[in-house]
């Protein structure tokens, strides 16, 4: 089971925290509330959609102790685009933020059964695609279990680390990149709400001495051009980077500024095929860039 298999590396680092801007958590407090939570939750499908995203940690993993279907929601889409995810999703109940702590509301979608097809899955991901219309990605447990074992041979998170999850936890790469793969790794989660602002997003990065960030090449792009003209101390040792292809421009930008920092590029974390980008040296005269393709999962149809 998914849940026991993070429970259990969670807890060989207790005291780690995670945080937001309104409160922190410890992971094994974190693993505690997981745990008395997931009593309350029966077999239906949860919406989650709390202002703090320390709760929808919590909410997330507490739907995954009770084997019972999560749909991460994000407040930066709005109220009318999640009522229509809502209505669309068929969601039985929402797990929201009232008076700091998670309850459940009745969404007025209470089926007498769950159909076949969503036993077994752990997350039910909206998406546009191409149509415009909300739909859902449906993950399985054990999806996501391989997903992070096979993650785990690769990343370069490790305890002492410290990462800045500004993404929020509604999409998969930030699901399993930022907060589970951290969690199993004992690093410090540090939530940031503050959107795609380069230089907050650089404050952030240097104020709390974060080690590690993943975005897109788009978000890097600006945040180096950010930071170039900065005279802080930089700290970050690895970045992930992922959701879009990687041109030669991003990566030059970030082998200038990050000067000595380890870069993963993915792009498609459940296909068969990972590519794997890694920049160093120094001077000019050192640069290297070199791509490996990685087999990666199972093989798609």
């Amino acid at each position: 089971m998914v849940w026991n298999y993070i429970k259990e590396r969670m807890l060989k680092y207790p005291m780690q925290r995670i945080s937001d801007d309104r409160r922190s958590r410890t992971y094994i407090r974190l693993v505690e509330e997981t745990e008395e939570l997931a009593k309350r939750l029966c077999r239906q499908k949860y919406g989650i959609l709390c202002s703090s995203d320390v709760l929808n940690a919590e909410a997330l993993l507490a739907c995954m102790a009770a084997g019972v279907t999560a749909v991460p929601l994000s407040n930066r889409y709005g109220e009318l685009y999640n009522k229509k995810l809502i209505k669309s999703m068929r969601l039985s109940y929402l797990l929201v933020e009232e008076g700091g702590k998670i309850k459940v509301r009745n969404c007025g979608a209470v089926h007498s059964e769950i159909r076949k097809e969503l036993e077994g899955i752990t997350w039910l991901l909206p998406t546009s695609g191409t149509t415009g219309q909300p739909k859902g990605v449906l993950l399985s447990g054990e999806a996501i279990l391989q997903n992070l074992r096979d993650s785990d041979t690769f990343f370069l998170s490790e305890p002492g680390d410290k990462i800045l999850a500004g993404r929020g936890f509604f999409h998969c790469s930030s699901l399993t990149g930022e907060l589970l793969m951290s969690l199993i790794r004992g690093v410090e989660i540090c939530c940031y709400a503050g959107g795609f602002q380069p230089h907050q997003l650089a404050e952030e990065i240097i104020r709390k001495q974060i080690t590690v960030y993943s975005g897109t090449p788009t978000v890097f792009h600006y945040l180096c051009r950010v930071m170039g003209k900065q005279k802080s101390h930089i700290s970050l040792r690895y970045c992930n980077v992922g959701g879009e292809m990687m041109n030669r421009q991003t990566l030059t930008a970030i082998g200038q500024v990050l000067k000595g920092t380890q870069v993963i590029h993915s792009y498609g974390k459940f296909v068969k095929l990972f590519a794997y980008s890694s920049w160093e040296g120094r001077k000019e005269s050192e640069k290297k860039f070199e791509i490996e393709v990685i087999a990666f999962g199972c093989q798609q149809p």
